[in-house]
């Protein structure tokens, strides 16, 4: 079972990477998460890549008590794709489980590739590692638990394989 990840302070959500390779015959690969954890504001210093469950929240700005946030970080091993291929496709998927706290429906939750090493074991909001400022992609919240999101993270995966990218991963936050 892949894990379950919790987004936006509470959609949990499965993750997987799927590859769509070409040129012979179209393929694709669905790629476990190597890694993957949340950092917290509130926690700056937790842990939780021993969670089965990440989360993404917005910091809202409106200072208030609960005016704090939360984001997921995943990797995946891409040395399983073969050499010689065409990535034509790579999308990112959560499934969102459950809404909690609220309901997120219609928010954004937008991906960045992440551009320095980290561990699911040590990383912390204190240690987070950067991440470029420009987004990858961005998915809409649906209005209800128990469907999919996905982010396009095609460019990233081919500048990854190509070794024009490290290989660190997404961050998704609100």
């Amino acid at each position: 079972m892949l894990p379950r990840i919790l987004l936006f302070a509470a959609v949990k959500l499965a993750l997987d990477l799927a590859l769509v390779l070409t040129p012979l015959h179209a393929a694709v690969l669905d790629l476990p998460p190597t890694m993957d954890t949340r950092i917290d504001q509130v926690n700056p210093t937790t842990t939780s890549g021993a969670l089965t469950a990440m989360s993404v929240r917005s910091y809202d700005g409106n200072g208030s008590s609960d005016n704090w946030e939360l984001s997921s970080l995943v990797a995946f091993d891409l040395s399983s794709v073969p050499s010689g291929v065409t990535v034509t496709s790579a999308h990112l998927y959560f499934y969102d489980y459950a809404h909690v706290d609220n309901n997120p429906a219609g928010r954004t939750h937008r991906c960045y590739r992440i551009t320095s090493a980290w561990d699911e074991n040590t990383v912390t909001w204190n240690t987070r590692p950067t991440w470029s400022g420009t987004q990858t992609a961005q998915a809409t919240v649906p209005a209800s638990a128990g469907q999919w999101m996905s982010w396009d993270v095609t460019s990233d995966v081919v500048a990854m394989l190509a070794g024009t990218y490290a290989s660190y991963g997404w961050i998704v936050r609100d």
